[in-house]
């Protein structure tokens, strides 16, 4: 990855006094919105970053090119519900990110892919890392990659790969049959095996694989930006 670390440390000094205790989106009859976006982007604008911010319902990312080729990851710590009959927000805690201390899953991202390392599979997510820590929060660095949604390039495959896509017997359910394609095209038959029999194992990785959350690096290979799975329900 390609840091500007003068200009992350300096997004994270204007944002951080921004971030609660209680961090997250505001969920009112199972329609979910994320206003501090709108004021953490407003405070970025005012110090002459062109920046945007995204967000699931675990985590919210910060895109501003002077950073560098990474997007900044700050993870919900919760979300609150509004009471429709009282119109009082209440606050819940995440309790199924699988992290102890504090349910992060930007946290559990940065174990998947160090263990992704460990079985060299790492080629299949963009690389993540723990920046710092600041008033009780926590900062992330990913790589950026384009969603495959936002994706305006054009991938083509192999004749061949498309033959060995055909006789593959891995569980593609999730995953969009282009990009499955791509991988069998960058990484080759057995990585891509050896890749989907480690996820039967650890089923977290494509457990929430929608078109926000896998894509491609600016080289054009494959990867998940998001895989930190989803259980707070």
């Amino acid at each position: 990855m390609i840091i500007n670390e003068s200009v992350v440390n300096k997004i994270i000094e204007i944002i951080s006094p921004l971030i609660r205790d209680e961090f997250g989106q505001v969920e009112e009859d199972d329609e979910y919105s994320f206003d501090d976006a709108y004021w953490i982007q407003q405070e970025l604008k005012e110090h002459g970053f062109d920046a945007e911010v995204l967000n699931g319902v675990s985590k919210c990312a910060i895109l501003c090119p002077d950073m560098g080729d990474v997007v900044l990851k700050i993870p919900f710590n919760g979300w609150y519900h509004m009471d429709m009959d009282t119109g009082e927000l209440i606050w819940y805690p995440f309790e199924g990110a699988g992290d102890i201390t504090h349910h992060d899953y930007c946290a559990v991202e940065c174990c998947k892919y160090e263990e992704l390392i460990s079985k060299d599979l790492e080629c299949f997510v963009a690389e993540t890392m723990i920046y710092k820590s600041e008033n009780n929060h926590s900062f992330y660095l990913q790589e950026y990659v384009t969603p495959f949604y936002l994706d305006e390039d054009t991938h083509p495959t192999s004749p061949q790969t498309k033959e060995i896509v055909e006789t593959l017997e891995v569980n593609t359910e999730m995953l969009d049959s282009e990009w499955f394609a791509n991988c069998v095209e960058y990484y080759g038959r057995k990585r891509v095996e050896d890749f989907f029999n480690y996820c039967e194992i650890d089923t977290t990785i494509l457990s929430d694989t929608h078109g926000g959350n896998f894509g491609y690096r600016k080289d054009g290979s494959p990867a998940l930006l998001d895989f930190s799975g989803w259980y707070d329900y």
